[in-house]
């Protein structure tokens, strides 16, 4: 498993409403070289909801990262 500490911000004229963090939040991280891998976001656990335009420090965690991926991506 990989796991990315990254900034988020959902665009409000991108998204329609805020996201709840009760729900599973899986967004798709692109790689490059055809390298695309489905995540799963993880706030701090007083982050109840995403609110649209603000930046919030999260994790985001690819179980599915190859071994051979993996290599790439650290390079």
């Amino acid at each position: 498993m990989l796991k990315l500490n990254v900034i988020v911000t959902f665009s409000s004229d991108k998204l329609s409403h805020n996201l709840s963090t009760r729900n599973i939040l899986r967004p798709g991280v692109n790689f490059g070289n055809n390298l695309l891998f489905s995540g799963t976001i993880i706030t701090k656990p007083d982050v109840g909801e995403l609110v649209r335009d603000i930046q919030y420090s999260v994790s985001i965690e690819l179980p599915t990262i190859d071994k051979d991926s993996f290599e790439y991506i650290k390079t």
